[in-house]
């Protein structure tokens, strides 16, 4: 692929106006401001990989603008300005990047692209090593007037040459290397339902002293301690292993100041008063006993302002030997004083560290490998997109040297799925957008139609990724609980869809109980409402935990295949093979009214009792056993 291209950027307009550049520049959440050149002629240059990037100007922080000379994306429902960089030119949609192309650990070369409705798509692509060979285009779907394509080709293990689209001599690409080693995923990673523990909000069963826990009916806030522990985790096991689940994910268990401990004083220490190092041991050993998996949350972007490298940054100013580990802006550094030093969320009691630092990374790489020397099988990577890119790819290369099958779960808020996936960074990414449709599908906002198309155009768009990479979830400890936003009906209509489909899955602690404040939530500082205390385990379970159970096992009993969403009227679909070769479907009844279904034996009714003859009920779901007549 080629090299970085400088890429400038420009906006006129009135003199003296304010002017951002927003856009995948790495992520809309970054913005560039740009510099007046001269009067009403604003300029900025960046220096960008191979790719398709969106982008679009805001002025005076109140109109979004688009580039008025650049091509135009609208299938997202907005507007955006595209460069493309290192590809094609409009209408057909390519770049040489990771989102639209990919020479597999496999040896398969596959390409994703694009081209807009009325113009002519290319039928196949070529590829020249020592002979030519031809794949075939496919035709993936089509929506809000973009046609979305694939093709795949095999490709000698050790071949150099170019390849191009059938019909534009203009575009010949070279053969991109083949994916690294690291690219392995481990098999029994690839369609695992986690179970996501805030662990202060977990029971506590252990000896060490919290002097910091309060009472279980205290008032959740972003300071409140329950006091659950590493102990508190092994003693309820039994009870997950019992629900279903494939593994167990943790917070992070580093020493820190906050109840989440996101923000630790020491990324090598397991806190004291989770029970330490040996109770992390005895949960690790308990949980393999069950046959289920264990996984670490680790938390590298930022540290507490307690931890001792920023207190002797304070301290020692410019002589301190970690000085270079954090955004510092200038000299002297001041507590509380953002003008001196970059923060986590513009929060001033979390600077942010500077991984670009060879040692601050070598540091919290480290930190990696001795949580997966401990034993644990697999880390979550939090805020992957905050971080600089060679971090996760050295970090993956390095706990994979001394656990091969060690599994990477990426928490990836924006859609940089490819630019993190496998041997960049995660085996598995979370899946925000996938989730934000199917709450408005719920919700009534998104019809069933909309959202398969959606779906299938979501999934190109994330480029040539196996299932296995889309972590998808209904909820975790950053966002509204399920049950906060549909009933109860609609959320088991959800958890059917979840369980059922192949792709891993996540559930965040306590859906099983129907967990929720029922508030729904619009900012991330708002999402303590939603921390809940666990239920006691004495609490009697809700029919939602019994579906759980049913769905793990029949989830069970599924081949690894990929699958199709259809939707006829309100009714979303797809359909699943049993490992004994038996066929079902999925059927789900995404409305307030009733929807014909075709007869056949229900295996398993969702919302009503099992009646084959009857209409589909409102939000209700079957799987039945289809038979070919």
């Amino acid at each position: 692929m080629a090299s970085r291209v400088p890429v400038t950027f420009v906006f006129r307009g009135a003199p003296g106006q304010r002017v951002e550049l927003f856009g995948d520049l790495p992520s809309w959440d970054r913005p560039h401001l740009m510099p007046e050149v001269e009067p009403g002629l604003f300029k900025l240059t960046l220096e960008l990989d191979s790719g398709l990037y969106r982008y679009k100007f805001l002025v005076d922080w109140k109109r979004w603008v688009r580039d008025a000379h650049a091509p135009v994306d609208w299938t997202e429902g907005v507007e955006n300005s595209v460069v493309i960089v290192d590809g094609t030119r409009p209408p057909l949609f390519f770049a040489c990047d990771r989102r639209h192309l990919l020479r597999a650990a496999d040896g398969v070369l596959r390409v994703h692209f694009e081209v807009e409705a009325g113009a002519r798509a290319p039928t196949s692509v070529w590829l020249r090593t020592t002979e030519l060979h031809w794949g075939e285009v496919t035709l993936q779907g089509t929506w809000r007037g973009r046609h979305f394509f694939s093709a795949s080709l095999a490709v000698p293990a050790k071949a150099t040459g170019t390849w191009g689209f059938e019909g534009s001599p203009e575009h010949v690409f070279p053969l991109p290397a083949p994916q690294a080693a690291s690219a392995h995923r481990p098999a029994w990673a690839k369609g695992a339902v986690w179970y996501g523990i805030f662990l202060d909000r977990w029971h506590r069963a252990g000896a060490a002293v919290d002097e910091r826990v309060s009472s279980r009916d205290t008032p959740t806030s972003a300071t409140t301690f329950y006091g659950g522990d590493l102990d508190g985790v092994r003693a309820s096991l039994p009870s997950l292993a019992a629900l279903g689940v494939d593994g167990v994910v943790l917070t992070p268990v580093q020493p820190s100041e906050t109840p989440h401990r996101y923000d630790t004083t020491d990324h090598l220490a397991i806190d004291a008063r989770l029970g330490g190092a040996k109770a992390m041991k005895a949960l690790i050993t308990e949980a393999h006993r069950l046959g289920l998996k264990l996984a670490a949350d680790v938390s590298f972007t930022h540290v507490h302002e307690a931890h001792p490298f920023w207190r002797d940054v304070l301290r020692r100013q410019r002589r301190s030997a970690k000085a270079a580990w954090f955004q510092v802006r200038r000299f002297p550094v001041r507590r509380s004083d953002p003008t001196s030093y970059a923060s986590y969320a513009n929060r001033p009691e979390l600077p942010l560290l500077d991984l670009t630092n060879p040692a601050a990374r070598a540091h919290v790489i480290g930190a990696a490998v001795a949580m997966v020397k401990l034993g644990v099988d697999a880390l979550r990577l939090d805020a992957m997109t905050d971080a600089p890119a060679e971090l996760w790819s050295e970090l993956r290369a390095a706990v994979k040297r001394v656990r091969k099958d060690v599994t990477l779960l990426g928490e990836v808020v924006m859609d940089a799925q490819p630019n993190l996936a496998e041997d960049l960074g995660a085996d598995a990414l979370t899946d925000f957008q996938h989730r934000e449709a199917l709450i408005e599908l719920l919700q009534g906002r998104m019809s069933a139609a909309h959202f398969a198309g959606w779906t299938r155009f979501l999934e190109h768009r994330q480029g040539p990724l196996p299932r296995a990479a889309r972590l998808r979830f209904l909820d975790n400890h950053d966002t509204s609980r399920i049950g906060s936003l549909v009933n109860p009906e609609q959320a088991r209509l959800a958890l059917t869809y979840l369980l059922l489909r192949p792709e891993p899955a996540w559930l965040t602690y306590g859906t099983e109980f129907e967990l929720a404040a029922h508030v729904p939530l619009s900012r991330l500082d708002d999402a303590w409402p939603e921390r809940l205390p666990m239920p006691p385990p004495e609490t009697r379970p809700p029919v939602t935990h019994a579906l759980i159970t049913t769905l793990l096992e029949l989830r069970r009993l599924l081949r690894d295949e990929d699958v199709q969403l259809d939707a006829t009227g309100a009714v979303l679909s797809f359909q699943r093979t049993r490992a004994d070769g038996a066929a079902l479907t999925v059927a789900l009844n995404c409305s307030d009214t009733p929807q014909p279904m075709d007869g056949g034996e229900v295996l398993l009714a969702v919302n009503e009792t099992p009646t084959p003859a009857a209409p589909l009920g409102p939000w209700c779901a079957r799987v039945v056993l289809r038979r070919d007549d």
